[in-house]
């Protein structure tokens, strides 16, 4: 007997229901993406087509465009079984409808709807979660990307404090300082959708800063605007100082820019009787 005879006989037979939901769930621990449809009555679920299967069946030239679009069908088909499906005593048409949906899903039916999709996940990776996945899946290729972020967080967090060590120690890359779970979400809304305020960076005064400038003057002499262009008057005034002021220090020539009294003027300088 011909396995077409035993087939047709097979679908004279009374069949089970198919609880659809659990046989969805179970369909989807096999296959990446699954999606399910219903056509003119019929319920089906399928799996996405791949670039290089779309494009291995078109380029084929002993089928006609017909016969092409029931071997995409069959490809992706998860349930019902095409092994048990004839589409020749289906309606016309339900394989094409069929393979609109699997286009569309598949993300095959427009370059634009591609170019979004990458717009998309481009985008996703300034959320810092699939930063901490490639990390990860960086120093540890072995676990596949959808693997590590089923992850829960210890494991994650385990893994991540790992990829770290291994990648800064092994390879010399080196990470920017990141603060609280994961990191730093300074960028990121809390659960109120509020935008987190920026914390100004305190940065503690030194034990040993006894109020000296880096070159040993009084902070509160520093040069400030107002002193520069009292300098440069004072300069105007009395030129002398000029060349001794090119070798003191910064504060030096701060306290020289104070207007000078007789007390604080050199002998040479002084009114004579005073």
């Amino acid at each position: 007997m011909s396995n077409k005879i035993k087939l047709m006989r097979a679908s004279t037979e009374p069949k089970e229901p198919v609880d659809i939901l659990k046989k969805f769930i179970e369909l989807s621990d096999k296959y990446r993406n699954i999606f399910i449809q219903e056509i003119e009555g019929e319920v089906f679920i399928y799996r996405a087509l791949g670039r290089g299967e779309y494009k291995d069946i078109l380029d084929d030239q002993r089928f006609s465009d017909l016969d092409k679009e029931e071997i995409i069908c069959d490809q992706c088909m998860l349930y019902p079984s095409s092994d048990e499906y004839d589409w020749d005593d289906k309606p016309a048409g339900l394989a094409t409808e069929l393979l609109k949906c699997i286009l569309t899903d598949s993300y095959l039916d427009s370059v634009e709807r591609r170019r979004n999709l990458h717009e998309y996940y481009r985008a996703e990776m300034y959320d810092l979660e699939n930063q901490i996945t490639c990390i990860i899946n960086e120093a540890f290729p072995d676990y596949d990307i959808e693997e590590i972020e089923k992850w829960d967080v210890e494991k994650t967090t385990k893994y991540l404090s790992r990829a770290e060590w291994k990648l800064q120690n092994m390879r010399g890359i080196q990470f920017r300082e990141a603060e609280g779970e994961f990191g730093d979400y300074a960028h990121q809304d809390d659960e109120m959708g509020r935008q987190p305020e920026k914390q100004e960076r305190v940065v503690p005064k030194k034990k040993d800063d006894d109020g000296k400038t880096i070159r040993g003057g009084e902070r509160k002499n520093k040069l400030t605007p107002e002193k520069l262009r009292e300098r440069e008057e004072f300069f105007k005034k009395y030129p002398q100082f000029a060349a001794i002021a090119s070798q003191g220090t910064i504060d030096d020539v701060a306290h020289m820019s104070e207007q000078p009294t007789e007390d604080n003027l050199a002998p040479a300088l002084r009114v004579p009787g005073h």
